[in-house]
This record gives C-alpha cells, structure tokens and sequence, in this order.
C-alpha cells in the first residue's frame, strides 16, 4: 500500500484534518476525496450533544474510506477527512452556516435550503432526530474548525488536482461518499455533476455504464447533483472535471451497521473500475499519451 501523508496535528495530540494517500508526486490524473468518512470526534463535541454518539455517526458516510482500499493500493491519490462530520462537513463551502446555530457574526449569503434543513457547515439538526445539540456554538470556535480543518483539507486537494494536471495536463476528481438506502431500494448509485457544471457526458456515461454493468441501479444528479467539494475543484476552462458519486450503503454494511468484508471487496473492486474508467475517457491507455506525460 502506498504511503500516507497527513495534515499537521495539533500539539494537544488532535488527529490532522486529513490523510492523504498515494506518492508525493500523484501518479494518476484521478484524484478521490472522502470528506464524510471522518470518525473523529473531540470530546467537547460529544459534551454538547444532545443525543448519543451513535446518533451523531448517522451523517457519517459510514465507513465508505474503505472502499478506497484497492485504488490506494494501486498508488493514487486519495484525501481522506480524519473528522466526523458533525464537527464540520468539508462538502459545504465555508459560508453556509447556520446562524440558528451560530452565535455572533452574520453569514455572508442567504442560506441555501440545505443549510435551512439543518445540514450546513455545522449540522444542526437531523431527520426524525430533531435538534442535535445543546446550545448555540460561538463563531469564533466555527472559525476556528474552519482554519485547522475545512481549509487545509481543501488546499490538500487543490494541491493534488494541480500537480496532476501538471503532469498529464488534465486532472478528474472524484468526490466518494455513501448514501442511506433510498426508498424502493433504488438508486444504489447515484453521480453528481452539477447538472453538467463541472463533468462532461462523456465522462458521466462512461460511470454511469460502469456502475451499471455492475449490476446498479444508476442514476444521474438525483437525489444528490453534487455539492461544495465539485463545485469548487472543477475547472473545465483548466481541463480539471469533477464528480460526486454516491453508493448505497447497505450494499456494504452489514446489520451491525460495520463494514461486510466480501461485500466491501466487491465495492472496492468497482471503484477501482471506476478509477479506470476515468482514466480510459482521458486517453489513458494510448501509450503515447502517459509517455508525453512522463
């Protein structure tokens, strides 16, 4: 398995905000992100729940990092968050807090209807759950999350887009997250890409097929069209694409809510043919391609 690379820790024996995988330098143009897959929590947000800790694992995308297994160990890129999501969700861009939850300062835009349902850079609230935490939280203590998480969890991957797009001179991300099983059991797999903001068709269909192939139930930007992390990489005018795909968890966990071991494998194996796929739309397999590249 290739090596990891993690974000400063904090002298108070904190976990970085991250963990990136794969060589310094990328040695494919496909990079994967997981900012849902966070297990972290510090004590002071566990204090001021309301609600158990298992309830708060609920916005995790529960262990979904481990079907990036088999891509890591190919040697690509992925950035891994280290925190839970109810500390911060590093899919939302840093304005979209909630000030029902913040106390002090004033968000800089209206806020979007996820924000509104309780699901914004702090999640405030949780379906069929209600109000997850105790009281308001300061917003110097939100600035604070966002400096030593949001913010250099994103810079690891721009860094990493822009030295793959250096060298191959295009770069995909791909944004992996899980999803509950939907109603009816379909979708099972679901890409975002903004309604065509920030992928082409031809790298959609080219997934989408894949995932099919898979024996999925596939679908495109419903329910999830993609949010923060794909708007904010994908750069088109740079030859920089970005999707978000989204599995169905229940095809990997078991009942126990852990991780099924020949089910992961079999997950893991798809996204390794997802990352294949990418790398076919870019001309990967011309030999001529990654020779210009090297």
């Amino acid at each position: 398995m290739s090596g990891a690379i993690s974000g400063a820790g904090s002298s108070t024996g904190a976990p970085p905000p991250f963990v990136r995988y794969g060589p310094v330098e990328p040695q494919y143009p496909v990079i994967f992100s997981i900012p849902h897959a966070g297990r972290h929590y510090p004590q002071s947000v566990l204090d001021a729940a309301r609600v158990a800790p298992s309830v708060l694992q609920r916005l995790e995308d529960r262990y979904v990092d481990k079907l990036a297994d088999g891509v890591i160990g190919c040697g690509y890129t992925v950035i891994c968050a280290s925190y839970a999501r109810a500390y911060i969700d590093l899919n939302r861009d840093e304005s979209e807090w909630d000030s029902r939850l913040v106390a002090g300062g004033r968000p800089v835009h209206p806020s979007p209807s996820r924000v509104r349902a309780g699901l914004g850079l702090v999640p405030r609230h949780l379906y069929g759950v209600g109000e997850l935490w105790r009281c308001r939280i300061d917003h110097a203590d939100l600035c604070q999350r966002i400096a030593q998480v949001h913010q250099p969890y994103h810079a690891a991957i721009a860094d990493a887009l822009a030295s793959a797009r250096q060298r191959f001179g295009r770069a995909i991300l791909i944004d992996l997250h899980s999803m509950p099983k939907q109603p009816g059991g379909e979708p099972q797999f679901v890409l975002g890409d903004r309604y065509g903001l920030t992928a082409s068709l031809q790298l959609v269909d080219g997934l989408l097929a894949l995932a099919e192939g898979q024996g999925l139930s596939a679908c495109r930007n419903a329910p999830y069209a993609g949010a923060h992390t794909i708007e904010r990489h994908a750069d088109r005018s740079r030859a920089t694409e970005a999707v978000q795909i989204e599995i169905d968890r229940s095809l990997y966990l078991g009942a126990d809510f852990g991780p099924d071991a020949d089910a992961v494998r079999r997950m893991t194996d798809m996204v390794e043919a997802l990352a294949a796929s990418a790398e076919r739309y870019l001309g990967m397999n011309d030999p001529g391609w990654r020779e210009a590249a090297e």
